[in-house]
């Protein structure tokens, strides 16, 4: 190391060589662990740390394992500086590895040092690892739990509290999970807080369980006690579990009624049920008023019709959801024809906001629309462009190779010219990287040139 130091010292041109197309200190990092050698290469040659290997690492990844195994103030210098020197290397998805932000997760770095990867790369809060998972859910699993980091990654992205993370085999929010696996409460509480800002009490969407917790936090419950009050409720659940999987009655439709979080009541009705008999049938059932109540839309023989969903949708202002969040749009839109476009549209009238939720494998309504085998109409596509623009800006399937983007889909499937022109309305510079290609969402990736 003397040696290497005292030469650096004399000529630091070395420090910029290369040798069989490597970096010296990219040898450096694989032959040794020293901090002062690799200090002083990168101080005689910073550029070097734009270079990537042959396997995409760059070196800053190299410095946060140095980090992680030492654990020391200099090796987290370094990091620091090799990222803020070149802040790109956290856009660069790594085969197997995922994004710069979950190498970070996965080494229990500090908090430093993930909110200066999201200041590099403001969209890795969304991006998932190689198995599909969000950074969020990966700090909650692995009690990466510094109170700092649950905050940077609720600002980066707040919508991470309304995605479900796998337990097993059973789908779970993330504050679900929390109290599942025994978190503090603090970490309970600051999840529920997130999730009282997206969602209103008297709208819940997804597992009765989440409305429990949301309420809980308004009044200071801990957790631990919420969880044990729902638990008692485990045998009605399993008696509405049955009761859905029991066969349909022909030409009726099947909802369970939440009047409040916890409680449920199942209800098959016809499916000409008129919106003035749906409605005076849940104030009769409830006693409570109509817009406090929950359908959650469990299904019906045949496919509902365009007035049965508007029916649901407007039943003297209740909320209308399917078992699991967003699947009353998606499961319209899975139905592999164009009569359903009067549905479609029909239902997002009522609710725009369908347009900017995902279903459960993290793709949005627009990409799916797009999707040649579900031939649907291209103006239902204009549609969901007017109710979410920020869709364009969002890759394709999360295990795409390095995703396709709307405009994309829409030039491969020769879509008109009129819904091209509609997304390209609001295309900026921005939108392409320094050589050409299209990349909205800020992620280097050299798949796709410039439409």
């Amino acid at each position: 190391d003397l040696r290497l130091l005292l030469l650096l010292e004399v000529c630091p041109r070395l420090a910029s060589g290369l040798l069989e197309h490597e970096t010296p200190l990219m040898v450096a990092l694989r032959l040794t662990k020293s901090l002062k050698v690799l200090s002083a290469i990168v101080k005689a040659a910073p550029k070097a740390l734009q270079v990537a290997d042959a396997f995409g690492r760059y070196p800053v990844c190299y410095f946060l394992d140095i980090m992680t195994k030492g654990n020391s103030s200099d090796a987290t210098a370094l990091t620091l500086y090799a990222l803020k020197s070149y802040p790109a290397a956290a856009k660069v998805r790594i085969p197997k590895k995922g994004y710069l932000i979950h190498q970070v997760l996965m080494q229990e770095s500090t908090c430093c040092l993930l909110e200066q990867v999201l200041e590099a790369f403001r969209f890795g809060a969304q991006t998932r690892n190689p198995q599909h998972k969000l950074p969020l859910h990966m700090a909650l699993e692995m009690h990466f739990l510094h109170p700092g980091t649950l905050d940077v990654l609720f600002k980066a992205y707040p919508g991470a509290v309304m995605q479900t993370m796998l337990l097993g085999k059973t789908a779970l929010y993330p504050v679900e999970f929390a109290v599942a696996m025994g978190l503090s409460h603090g970490i309970v509480k600051t999840l529920m807080t997130a999730g009282s800002t997206l969602l209103h009490p008297s709208a819940v969407v997804g597992s009765p369980r989440i409305g429990a917790y949301i309420r809980a936090s308004a009044v200071g419950l801990v957790s631990k006690s919420a969880e044990w009050n729902l638990q008692s409720r485990d045998g009605h659940r399993n008696k509405i579990k049955t009761w859905s999987r029991e066969p349909f009655k022909p030409g009726h439709v099947r909802f369970i009624l939440q009047p409040v979080p916890g409680k449920a009541h199942p209800m098959e009705v016809p499916s000409t049920t008129t919106v003035a008999k749906l409605a005076s049938q849940l104030e009769n059932l409830t006693g409570t008023p109509a817009e406090l109540n929950v359908l959650f839309f469990v299904g019906g023989e045949p496919f509902p019709s365009l007035r049965t969903l508007e029916d649901c949708g407007v039943v003297a202002g209740c909320k209308v959801y399917m078992r699991r969040r967003n699947d009353l749009f998606h499961a319209c839109l899975r139905q592999p024809t164009t009569a359903r476009h009067d549905i479609l549209s029909s239902l997002l009238r009522m609710r725009p906001k369908f347009a900017c939720e995902t279903n459960n494998h993290g793709m949005l309504p627009l990409h799916l629309a797009l999707d040649p085998s579900m031939r649907k109409s291209p103006h239902l596509v204009t549609e969901l462009i007017d109710c979410y623009p920020e869709a364009l800006r969002v890759g394709g399937p999360p295990n795409s190779r390095g995703g396709i983007f709307p405009l994309h889909q829409a030039i491969m499937y020769e879509f008109p010219g009129d819904v091209i022109e509609k997304m390209c309305e609001g295309m900026k510079s921005t939108d392409f990287d320094a050589e050409g290609n299209y990349c909205p969402d800020g992620i280097q990736r050299d798949l796709w040139p410039a439409p």
